[in-house]
């Protein structure tokens, strides 16, 4: 691994993949709780990542799909932010 890091070409790979697949599992390890296998042996373990990833996929589908937020409008007003009012005399005449 040293040695494929000290090739430029080496390097650059492992940057993309530290950039795209790396978050993957930070995420299912982080997010989806996922840290050990509860059953035992390949076909149940392959069984068990399969869940995962369609949970992690589901997920990432989910947000994908939602329609993005909007931030709320505030309707303007003459009065200074509350911060401001309490520091101010004009503050006073705002309610």
């Amino acid at each position: 691994m040293d040695q494929k890091l000290r090739n430029p070409e080496g390097h650059k790979r492992y940057l993309r993949r530290q950039a795209s697949i790396e978050p993957v599992f930070g995420i299912i390890k982080r997010v989806l709780g996922f840290r050990q296998f509860s059953l035992r042996g390949l076909k149940k373990v392959t069984l068990e990542w399969n869940l995962v990833c369609v949970a992690y996929n589901l997920k990432r589908l989910h947000k994908l799909m939602r329609p993005a937020k909007s931030k709320p409008t505030v309707p303007k007003s003459s009065c200074p932010p509350p911060t401001l009012a309490i520091l101010s005399n004009a503050g006073l005449l705002c309610s």
